[in-house]
């Protein structure tokens, strides 16, 4: 392919059970492809996987009352206080797109509605993980490049995952 398939993302969609991975890294196309949900490999190896977006790496789809999210890290990584990384999105009423930010952009086009970005000492949040704990508490995972309290070093924070006007947003790790 001409995209690298690292930094996978697996995704149940939970309204019908069918199981899709989305993959590749900054140069290239984020691409969906279904899974076999007994054997973990492509459902449909023949047809050409399906491009969702550009401009981004460490993709995951999740779902919230009827909208699908594709969430994608955007930026550049690996230079401790100096990277650009940041979490982006878009949505779509089906797993397989068009995924659109709120000012209607495209991912496929380098839209992307701005979830999470540098804050105060933490810099460059890249790779978010859904954390679903029932009965409608969620919260997400995110690294940070660079903590600059702590020399730089690269963190792990776990947030609430809060929803407003339809669309995911970060809440505050107190």
């Amino acid at each position: 392919e001409d995209s690298n398939a690292i930094d996978p993302g697996v995704f149940r969609d939970p309204a019908n059970s069918l199981l899709w991975l989305t993959y590749s890294s900054y140069f290239g196309y984020i691409r969906l492809v279904e899974l076999n949900p007994k054997t973990g490999q492509r459902l449909h190896p023949a047809l050409k996987a399906t491009d969702v977006a550009i401009k981004g790496e460490a993709s995951i789809v999740i779902s919230h009352t009827g909208w699908y999210y594709l969430l994608l890290t955007h930026g550049s990584c690996c230079a401790g206080g100096n990277s650009s990384y940041n979490i982006r999105m878009g949505r779509s009423r089906s797993v397989t797109g068009p995924f659109v930010d709120n000012m209607g952009i495209d991912m496929l086009e380098g839209g992307g509605k701005l979830f999470a970005g540098s804050s105060g000492r933490h810099v460059g949040p890249g790779h978010f993980g859904l954390l679903d704990l029932g009965g409608g508490v969620q919260k997400f995972s995110a690294h940070y490049e660079a903590d600059l309290d702590r020399g730089g070093a690269s963190v792990l924070d776990i947030r609430p995952l809060l929803w407003r006007d339809g669309w995911p947003i970060a809440g505050d790790n107190l």
